[in-house]
């Protein structure tokens, strides 16, 4: 966190939230899908289908799914990255652009 905040005021940590989160956000907002809550929810389970499926109130398929799809649009956008770093750094840069608002 500590090293993107000297980032903070950067262009690009600006570009890299948009191609991440924000693409994910579109995505729920036209399919009315819940892909970002389900994304932050897995990460706060750390990583486990079952635990994001309690903490939703969906079944674990579901999950399964969604990550699925999560999956699609970010490595869409980075493929080269693991995509579950991918978006928790988006989320980081999400706090840290809200901070600078």
């Amino acid at each position: 966190m500590k090293l993107l905040m000297l980032l903070s005021d950067s262009q690009e940590l600006e570009e890299f939230y948009e191609d991440i989160i924000m693409t994910i956000k579109d995505y729920d907002r036209e399919n009315n899908a819940q892909l970002y809550e389900t994304m932050c929810t897995y990460i706060r389970c750390k990583y486990q289908y079952r635990d994001t499926a309690h903490a939703l109130f969906v079944h674990e398929n579901t999950v399964r799914y969604r990550i699925s799809k999560a999956r699609e649009l970010i490595e869409a956008k980075a493929p080269e990255d693991d995509f579950r770093e991918t978006f928790s750094i988006a989320l980081k840069c999400q706090i840290i652009l809200s901070l600078s608002e």
